[in-house]
């Protein structure tokens, strides 16, 4: 081979070489970031909007920005400008996550925020400083702020107070309550002095019911003549069976006087006279 084809073949793959680093160039606009040389560098995206509402408490924002920021040079930079502060201008503590964009290249312009804790039903405000930096020495410049509140506190349910009927207080009222209504107390209620000699009035009653309910029984087994327990039976058919019983023994001897009679008479008018 001659040199002038040796020579030719080493022209024509330097021009190549510089094509393609060109067309390498135009595509990535020649500073490295993934931007462009002469873009600024902005915050093209958040997944927490400015003026959301409703965010869970325990949410991880990500910042998708227009350069690369996460980049060895800028990172120790970087990481110190992101801030959180509540409605009252306290300060909540956020981790600040970077991938390597050497390792990934799809994670350089990404940097995430973890807040440490957040309140149910508050406002926040995540600043981004104005002095983060991108891998191409663009700065950001003015700060940015993301407003955003967090979900509201769930609703407690407040318990229904159960109507408690009126009682009224008197020496010869009795308390009545339907099966339906129930009355409760708290356990460290004390009863109320009316609520006591209710309670004394309504155990009197009982014991008198208790007490004519036992006379009345009684009564029914009571002979009212000498007080003594008697069956029904003995009272009546005992009496009628003796007088019965007697009837017919003074029959019986009525009878026989007569018929003694009658033979004595028999017997005196057939004897012979004298």
């Amino acid at each position: 081979m001659s040199r002038k084809r040796i020579l030719s073949i080493l022209l024509i793959l330097i021009l190549i070489a510089s094509l393609a680093v060109s067309v390498f160039a135009e595509g990535g606009n020649g500073d490295g970031s993934g931007g462009g040389k002469n873009v600024p560098l902005g915050l093209a995206e958040s997944s927490v909007p400015d003026g959301s509402n409703n965010v869970p408490t325990d949410v991880t924002i990500t910042l998708t920005f227009n350069k690369n920021v996460v980049n060895f040079t800028v990172k120790d930079n970087n990481m110190t400008c992101f801030s959180l502060s509540d409605s009252r201008g306290n300060n909540i503590p956020v981790t600040v996550l970077m991938g390597d964009d050497q390792i990934d290249p799809d994670i350089k312009r990404i940097v995430n925020i973890k807040p440490s804790s957040l309140a149910e039903g508050e406002t926040y405000a995540l600043t981004i400083s104005g002095k983060l930096t991108a891998k191409s020495g663009a700065v950001l410049g003015n700060d940015v702020i993301l407003h955003f509140s967090t979900v509201a506190p769930a609703a407690t349910p407040t318990p229904s107070a159960t109507p408690t009927p009126a009682v009224t207080a008197g020496p010869a009222a009795t308390a009545t309550a339907s099966p339906s209504q129930i009355v409760s107390a708290s356990p460290s209620a004390s009863p109320s002095p009316s609520a006591k000699a209710e309670k004394k009035e309504k155990a009197k009653g009982t014991a008198k019911i208790k007490e004519k309910e036992k006379k009345s029984s009684s009564l029914v087994m009571e002979d009212t003549d000498d007080g003594e327990d008697v069956t029904p039976s003995r009272n009546h058919n005992q009496p009628v069976a003796v007088y019965v019983i007697l009837g017919l023994i003074l029959l019986g001897v009525l009878i026989y006087f007569v018929i003694s009679r009658k033979t004595i008479k028999r017997i005196l008018s057939n004897r012979p006279q004298k």
